[in-house]
């Protein structure tokens, strides 16, 4: 846009606090390299599927992903979960006694309060399923992509 236009908008707009940047990120379920995806993560666990091209030359890593892509099988998928109460990262994610994930990013939302990244079993990534976080309830509210790519 125009110069002027622009530097007028940096000015009336104020900062936003790290704090706030983070919180924002979880509600909208966007994966923070290093911290809830790593090199050790495929695309489709951490829900990029949208982000792959099928008909672009080769990459590193290409005949893994298409056969993923092929069979539409990963062990684990990234998920956003609402809980009761604040939860941390690094926590184990249950199912009755069995453990299914780990949280990755935890924040406190001012609009929806406690809420949570993390990566569970695919059999539990689905929308409402119930789990439990160290004794706190929570639920699977998205998975990333859906979030993200709402229709």
């Amino acid at each position: 846009g125009p110069a002027d236009r622009l530097a007028k908008l940096v000015t009336d707009v104020p900062e936003l606090s790290a704090e706030l940047h983070e919180v924002l990120r979880v509600e909208s379920a966007l994966p923070r390299y290093g911290v809830d995806m790593t090199e050790r993560h495929f695309p489709i666990e951490v829900g990029l599927e949208h982000a792959l091209s099928r008909t672009k030359g080769c990459y590193i890593g290409q005949e893994i992903v298409e056969r993923i892509l092929a069979r539409g099988a990963v062990n684990k998928r990234l998920v956003k979960l609402e809980a009761d109460a604040p939860v941390l990262p690094e926590a184990s994610i249950r199912l009755g006694t069995t453990v299914v994930g780990r949280v990755t990013s935890a924040v406190m939302s001012p609009l929806s309060g406690p809420l949570a990244l993390g990566y569970v079993r695919t059999e539990q990534a689905e929308p409402g399923q119930l789990l439990d976080i160290e004794g706190i309830a929570a639920r699977v509210v998205a998975k990333p992509v859906d979030a993200v790519v709402a229709p």
